[in-house]
């Protein structure tokens, strides 16, 4: 499980390039050289024992910046932990999922689509992906589904939600986790990519406060 000094090992792990590339690299130059200055056999042994050594040096080098997380969930963790992914797989279904920057607004409700949005001009919106994720640096013995933005990525763990920005994570207990969520229709005027644009349509906009 993750406590804070597992925390602080993860973000203090290794950023060097892996060497196993600089390896590979010789290893080539090498087997070049003696393919025209000895034998092609020659060459192709020096290849085949130049690639055990890249694949066991890149093996370690993955190990070293890798931390493993270990979970046996039982009662009420596991169905906290399964909640959290049906919880994702519903966003999944959503046609689109969105950053909004900007202001919007309710403008009206009906039986049918309920609440309808509308969006301020120079609101811009940035597509937001949803599903199973790596996180970097950490490896878990359970799938972890994750919310990944442009500005910030957000993985559900078991014990709470870990943020990761800039290479660094951040760990978010549960309890201090709000979310808003409910379906709304979205009404957009104007045209362009930047999230201004479309005509009303039944879109269905998840509003999130995290």
């Amino acid at each position: 499980m993750l406590d804070k000094k597992t925390l602080i090992r993860i973000n203090d792990r290794p950023r060097c390039r892996d060497r196993s590339v600089y390896v590979a690299l010789g290893t080539l130059a090498v087997a070049a050289a003696v393919a025209l200055l000895v034998s092609y056999t020659v060459a192709v042994v020096v290849l085949l024992l130049g690639a055990a050594r890249v694949s066991l040096l890149h093996k370690r080098e993955v190990e070293a910046r890798t931390t493993t997380l270990t979970y046996d969930l039982d009662g009420e963790a596991a169905a906290r932990f399964a909640a959290v992914r049906e919880a994702c797989e519903a966003l999944l279904g959503a046609r689109k999922l969105w950053r909004v920057e900007g202001e919007a607004k309710e403008q009206e409700s009906s039986p049918s689509y309920g609440a309808v949005l509308s969006f301020e001009a120079g609101t811009s919106r940035h597509p937001v992906e949803v599903g199973p994720m790596e996180m970097p640096g950490i490896s878990t013995n359970v799938e972890i589904w994750g919310i990944n933005t442009d500005v910030v990525s957000l993985f559900f763990l078991p014990e709470g939600v870990l943020s990761y920005k800039e290479d660094l994570y951040r760990a978010i207990s549960y309890d201090s986790l709000g979310v808003v969520y409910r379906p709304v229709r979205s009404a957009e005027d104007g045209g362009g990519a930047g999230g201004r644009g479309g005509r009303r349509g039944d879109v269905a906009a998840r509003q999130g406060r995290w």
